[in-house]
């Protein structure tokens, strides 16, 4: 393939948006909190640049806060030539032509951090040469410098600046009526200024730096959906694993383990196929990082920017296999960033620097995938083991487990095949008796699970827990797997996460997930189910149903919510 397509859903807010968004560079409305975000690096030393975008029948919003140390601009007002500035620059693409690079329906809106803008049209081809100066549109925009930056000083490190904007479909000759589901060119650069120099960072990785930039084949393309629905992220059950402060274990392959001076969460659960879906159904209508494996227990329906997500039949709650470690990090990173549609996978509780390198754990990580030493120590360590506390081989409270079909008894675990016949693995927390000191499940077989790189070998992820079709000899705590980040993902893999102290589990709500042919609604109890033809309502109960409501779609659309 000739280029990377990028694409990126965009949040909506619906009508009246006009009156609720109040362009002057503040960003300050709680609409830009749920915009889609857009973020690269820009400088050098680098930063990071986030554009937003938000649309409604009328109008295209977008802005960018630019963190840049180094402000330069001379061009205050009007249109002017920003490009001898520090700007940014937006490209749209309104032509389904886009990725064949004749569109004669290509835009452009460039802004200087000193105030001024120019705005442009035309075929998207290649050169200035291509591009309608004198194209007149009614943007709105706004410049802000932050609090501590000023402009043409080199003595000082700026805070950095930010734009904010809005421009009329009709100046494009679109229909804001007809844009639901319609995909577009997109690409956002910024120049950066310095000295006379002027150096160019593009969202989209095919465009490299001022070489290719006006070429719309190069670009990424953004889908516009119909309404910003906050979606319910994945409930992860955690227990707390106390007791900081407690020694390693004795030494074995690869060290000493289970030491943690702090205490922590870790899921109670092994993720599950439904969590994962629900991850790829948010932040996989295309698939840039190869989030999904066809392996996966899961269907993937739909073309490139509005793919779907379906659990297959009975594996709703059977550990998610097939997924590599850097894939277990953006789900962490999406969770850790409110677990939404418009949350970031490649920053958060990691930081990706390329698709294939992450960085090491942020402070302040909320959710994130366990150190060797936090998993180990939720596993095996016991305070109360021999009235001091200590360690047991298995993560069943033993020093010795059983291969059983569920549920099985207290040192039982899904090992040596025992349930091939169903496809090897078994449902989460199946294994009821069968729990660690601290409360934990199946960290002793089913499928192995994926721990956070270490900091001596950052390119490496090890893993731990043993496998459903393991010997004995594979589970215990001496046992440990390792690989490389962007590989390893077998039908043998899966992962947990761990979360920070004081991390609260959003409470359970309505779940729509479909068997064959069918949908199943649940909600929770006490809860009333209600439904409406349009995310804006009018909603009205459902009577006479109870939890779970098993019902054939038609072709009619429908919205459902619970309410309390």
């Amino acid at each position: 393939m000739k280029h990377i397509v990028i694409i990126a859903v965009m949040s909506i807010i619906m009508t009246n948006t006009f009156a609720a968004v109040k362009i002057d560079g503040a960003l300050s409305e709680p609409e830009w909190k749920n915009a889609q975000k857009f973020t690269f690096k820009a400088g050098d030393p680098s930063f990071d640049v986030t554009a937003l975008v938000l649309w409604d029948e009328a109008y295209f919003y977008f802005a960018c806060t630019m963190p840049d140390p180094t402000v330069e601009g001379k061009h205050k007002s009007g249109i002017q030539p920003v490009w001898e500035d520090n700007g940014i620059e937006f490209y749209l693409e309104t032509d389904q032509a886009k990725f064949e690079g004749r569109s004669d329906k290509s835009f452009q809106l460039l802004f200087s951090a000193a105030g001024a803008y120019n705005d442009t049209s035309g075929k998207g081809q290649g050169g200035n040469g291509d591009y309608d100066f004198a194209w007149d549109s009614r943007i709105e925009y706004a410049v802000a410098l932050e609090p501590g930056t000023t402009l043409n000083n080199d003595n000082d490190q700026d805070k950095g600046w930010r734009v904010e904007a809005r421009l009329p479909w009709s100046d494009m000759n679109v229909n804001g009526r007809t844009l639901r589901n319609m995909a577009m060119g997109w690409n956002v650069l910024y120049v950066n200024r310095d000295g006379g120099t002027s150096t160019a960072f593009s969202w989209s990785p095919d465009v490299t730096g001022f070489a290719n930039n006006h070429i719309a084949s190069n670009w990424g393309k953004i889908t516009f959906v119909e309404g910003y629905v906050p979606v319910a992220p994945p409930v992860i059950e955690y227990v707390n694993v106390g007791n900081p402060g407690n020694k390693a274990d004795a030494p074995q392959q690869g060290g000493q383990f289970g030491a943690v001076g702090y205490a922590y969460q870790i899921g109670k659960f092994k993720v599950t196929v439904a969590q994962y879906a629900a991850f790829l159904n948010a932040r996989a209508a295309s698939d840039p990082h190869g989030l999904f494996n066809e392996n996966m227990e899961i269907t993937r329906e739909g073309g490139d920017g509005s793919y779907t997500y379906t659990v297959q039949a009975g594996k709703a709650n059977r550990p998610i296999r097939w997924v590599e470690p850097v894939d277990c990090l953006r789900f962490c990173n999406w969770l850790h960033n409110g677990g939404q549609a418009n949350s970031d996978t490649e920053t958060g509780a990691y930081r990706f620097s390329t698709p294939e390198t992450p960085g090491p754990r942020s402070v302040g990580a909320k959710v994130f995938l366990p150190t060797e030493d936090e998993w180990y120590k939720a596993a095996y360590y016991d305070p109360t083991k021999g009235g001091t506390g200590g360690y047991w081989k298995f993560a069943v409270k033993a020093d010795d487990t059983v291969a059983d079909l569920p549920p099985g008894g207290p040192r039982s675990a899904n090992f040596d095949a025992v349930n091939r016949d169903d496809g090897g693995t078994t449902d989460v927390g199946a294994y009821r008796s069968a729990s660690s000191y601290y409360g934990t499940f199946d960290q002793t077989g089913n499928v192995w699970e994926w721990l956070e790189p270490a900091s001596a070998a950052p390119d490496m992820s090890r893993r731990r827990s043993g496998s459903w079709e393991n010997a004995i000899g594979r589970l215990s705590s001496d046992q440990t797997g390792v690989s490389a980040l962007g590989v390893g993902g077998t039908q043998h893999q899966g992962f947990r996460v761990g979360a920070a102290v004081g991390i609260v589990p959003p409470r359970p709500t309505l779940t729509i997930t479909r068997s064959g042919d069918n949908l199943e609604i649940v909600w929770p109890a006490g809860a009333r189910l209600e439904s409406a033809t349009a995310v804006q309502g009018p909603w009205s109960a459902v009577a006479n149903v109870s939890s779970p409501l098993r019902l054939k779609p038609d072709a009619a659309r429908r919205f459902y919510r619970s309410s309390q």
